[in-house]
Protein backbone atom coordinates (compact mmCIF):
# COMPACT_ATOMS: atom_id res chain seq x y z
CA UNK A 1 0.00 0.00 0.00
CA UNK A 2 0.94 3.62 -0.96
CA UNK A 3 2.02 5.77 1.76
CA UNK A 4 1.52 9.63 1.94
CA UNK A 5 2.35 12.45 3.81
CA UNK A 6 0.19 15.87 3.64
CA UNK A 7 2.10 18.98 5.88
CA UNK A 8 -0.64 21.38 6.61
CA UNK A 9 0.69 25.05 7.14
CA UNK A 10 -0.63 28.22 7.22
CA UNK A 11 0.97 32.13 8.08
CA UNK A 12 -0.89 32.98 10.89
CA UNK A 13 -2.66 31.86 14.30
CA UNK A 14 -6.54 30.92 13.51
CA UNK A 15 -6.14 30.44 9.74
CA UNK A 16 -7.67 27.11 10.50
CA UNK A 17 -4.90 24.68 10.16
CA UNK A 18 -6.02 22.84 12.85
CA UNK A 19 -9.68 22.33 11.48
CA UNK A 20 -8.43 21.68 8.17
CA UNK A 21 -6.51 18.73 10.04
CA UNK A 22 -8.87 17.75 12.31
CA UNK A 23 -11.51 17.25 9.46
CA UNK A 24 -9.05 15.50 7.13
CA UNK A 25 -7.99 12.78 9.59
CA UNK A 26 -11.79 12.19 9.75
CA UNK A 27 -12.36 11.82 6.73
CA UNK A 28 -9.33 9.55 5.42
CA UNK A 29 -10.30 7.43 8.73
CA UNK A 30 -14.40 7.23 8.20
CA UNK A 31 -12.89 5.35 4.75
CA UNK A 32 -10.82 3.25 5.92
CA UNK A 33 -7.64 4.74 5.57
CA UNK A 34 -5.25 4.45 8.48
CA UNK A 35 -4.12 7.95 8.87
CA UNK A 36 -2.46 10.00 12.26
CA UNK A 37 -2.14 13.46 12.97
CA UNK A 38 0.52 15.44 14.60
CA UNK A 39 0.92 18.67 15.79
CA UNK A 40 4.43 18.30 17.24
CA UNK A 41 4.56 21.98 18.91
CA UNK A 42 1.92 23.86 20.62
CA UNK A 43 2.38 27.48 22.95
CA UNK A 44 -0.54 28.18 24.87
CA UNK A 45 -2.11 25.10 25.88
CA UNK A 46 -3.45 21.56 24.06
CA UNK A 47 -6.93 22.29 22.81
CA UNK A 48 -5.46 22.05 19.30
CA UNK A 49 -3.57 18.45 20.03
CA UNK A 50 -6.74 17.38 21.89
CA UNK A 51 -8.97 17.72 18.75
CA UNK A 52 -6.73 16.10 17.03
CA UNK A 53 -6.21 13.07 19.50
CA UNK A 54 -9.95 13.02 19.24
CA UNK A 55 -9.51 12.83 15.43
CA UNK A 56 -7.56 9.99 14.87
CA UNK A 57 -9.83 8.36 17.87
CA UNK A 58 -6.48 7.43 20.00
CA UNK A 59 -4.70 5.87 17.56
CA UNK A 60 -1.94 8.13 19.19
CA UNK A 61 -1.37 9.15 22.46
CA UNK A 62 -1.22 12.79 23.08
CA UNK A 63 2.41 13.00 24.23
CA UNK A 64 3.09 11.40 19.83
CA UNK A 65 0.81 13.64 18.33
CA UNK A 66 2.23 16.48 20.68
CA UNK A 67 5.49 15.89 22.46
CA UNK A 68 6.39 19.62 22.80
CA UNK A 69 4.42 22.03 24.59
CA UNK A 70 3.85 25.19 26.21
CA UNK A 71 1.81 27.24 28.53
CA UNK A 72 2.60 30.54 26.84
CA UNK A 73 0.31 31.92 23.99
CA UNK A 74 3.51 32.84 22.86
CA UNK A 75 5.93 31.94 19.63
CA UNK A 76 7.10 28.42 20.69
CA UNK A 77 10.84 29.28 20.96
CA UNK A 78 9.70 32.34 23.48
CA UNK A 79 7.10 30.02 25.69
CA UNK A 80 10.06 27.60 25.75
CA UNK A 81 12.55 30.13 27.27
CA UNK A 82 10.06 31.16 29.66
CA UNK A 83 9.63 27.89 31.19
CA UNK A 84 13.24 27.03 31.32
CA UNK A 85 13.03 23.95 28.23
CA UNK A 86 14.89 23.36 25.26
Amino acid sequence: MKQMTIFITGTDTGVGKTVLTVLLAQFLRQRGVNAAALKPICSGGRDDARKIFTAVSGALSLDEINPWHFRAPIAPLLAARKENKK
